[in-house]
């Protein structure tokens, strides 16, 4: 058997608390997929297949087969974002693709609106698709409308392009179709097919307030005429594309952690109850900077927390199994640690022998050896009084281990490789005499 150790003690709730926390993410990230779905018009069936996946997580979980559940969970997560946002980028793209078209009826519109008079109706209509008031549908309707009745009038009475409408709208059945004219009259200019795709992006993250403002000057900026002045203005709109998306991406992200934040430090009762107040205070209206900042102080508390949870944890289970194992533990040691960090038990059956546990704040790792509790002694009873704690230990690590803890040792040295730690009498008198007054202190010493 080994020395003094150095061992990492996971609780078992720990370990639970740490699924609950990853049940939580993989729950948020199946709620922003199905949103991704649905702006993408995704079918019913891929929903239910994941919600299938993520119930089996969770009873994976629930078996309390923890590293296999933090290992597929994991892998979940990552999954359903990055589907997410490929789902996302393709409605952005189609969405996109859809205004593209409303831009192209609305230049034909205008097309139209130049040349002979037409009925009044129809021309009401057409000023109402050049001015892009009307939907797709609607579109389609006024501009074949306008069509047969181009068609219907003297082509003498027509300008050049409606002229040549008028000839594709004559042609053979087999020649191209009005859609497929108009589909390929009018290109819109790369820039700006790129420009309406990052508009959709800005909607699909929630930021419609940006997106309108920057569809105004992008409709702006297809009436300004030099190709230079043009040009800057592209690249102008493109950096204030750029900004707004960064400025969306960092508030949705800090959103939804926020309400991460606010779901785990719930847990922490009054404690908590200011950081949780200020989190569900947050909004799409927040500052980016305030969002950020108040995710990270919470976030900052929220490790405060768990560790002195688990390290209040970790100190119960040891000292209840030490106890079990018939060691002294002095009342209240099993939930408060001492400024030293140290805690310090005697051997059952023999008072000049003991063990100490050390472990300073909420540190994941404890230092356990065998100490000894005066000088005076014979020394050749340190070694198997430290076997003994060896032994002990092993019994120790079985009994945590079937309640569901992991005990791993880390470092371990040799059976009397150090002399045994010679704890201060002080300490050692207080651990024999427990809650017990000297006579000088009775007397007011």
């Amino acid at each position: 058997m080994s020395g003094p150790k150095v061992v990492r003690v996971v609780t078992r709730e720990e370990l639970v608390a740490v699924g609950e926390t990853l049940l939580r993410r993989l729950d948020t990230a199946v709620a922003d997929w199905k949103q991704a779905c649905v702006a993408a018009g995704s079918s019913e069936s891929q929903v239910q297949q994941t919600k299938a996946r993520r119930n089996g997580l969770e009873v994976a979980f629930r078996e309390d087969k923890f590293a296999e559940f933090a290992t597929k969970a994991t892998a979940e997560i990552d999954f359903l974002e990055a589907d997410a946002a490929r789902r996302l980028q393709a409605a952005a793209r189609s969405r996109a693709k859809e205004r593209a078209r409303l831009e192209s009826g609305r230049q034909i519109a205008s097309a139209f609106l130049s040349g002979p008079s037409l009925p009044e109706k129809l021309s009401l209509d057409l000023r109402r698709a050049a001015e892009g008031k009307l939907s797709m549908v609607e579109l389609d309707a006024v501009l074949s409308t306008a069509a047969r009745s181009l068609h219907s009038q003297d082509s003498a009475g027509l300008s050049e392009s409606q002229r040549a409408l008028a000839n594709r709208l004559a042609a053979s059945e087999s020649g191209p179709s009005f859609d497929e004219w108009k589909a390929g009259r009018i290109l819109l200019d790369p820039r700006m097919q790129s420009l309406l795709e990052q508009i959709a992006q800005l909607e699909l993250l929630g930021e419609s307030a940006a997106a309108a403002t920057l569809q105004v000057k992008l409709r702006e900026l297809q009436s300004v005429g030099g190709s230079a002045e043009r040009q800057l203005q592209f690249d102008s709109l493109q950096i204030a594309f750029m900004k707004a998306k960064e400025a969306g991406v960092r508030r949705s992200k800090a959103l939804k952690e926020s309400r991460l934040l606010s779901s785990e430090l719930g847990s922490f009762g009054d404690a908590a109850e200011p950081s949780v107040r200020e989190l569900l205070s947050l909004s799409r209206d927040s500052d980016v900077a305030s969002l950020d900042d108040a995710v990270a102080r919470a976030s900052k508390e929220l490790e405060g927390l768990r560790g002195a949870r688990a390290a209040a944890a970790r100190r119960r289970v040891v000292l209840d199994g030490l106890t079990k194992l018939g060691y002294t533990v002095n009342e209240g040691l099993s939930t408060v640690t001492p400024a030293s960090g140290k805690l310090v038990m005697r051997t059952p059956g023999n008072s000049d022998y003991g063990v100490e546990i050390s472990g300073a704040g909420n540190s994941e790792r404890l230092q356990v050896r065998s100490v000894v509790f005066t000088a005076a002694r014979n020394s050749s009873n340190d070694i198997p009084a430290e076997q003994s704690w060896c032994g002990d230990f092993g019994k120790l690590q079985a009994a945590l281990k079937a309640q569901g803890c992991d005990v791993i040792v880390e470092k371990a040295m040799g059976v009397g490789a150090v002399p045994l730690k010679v704890v201060e009498t002080g300490v050692e008198e207080e651990i024999r005499r427990p809650n017990v007054s000297t006579p000088a202190r009775r007397q007011g010493r």
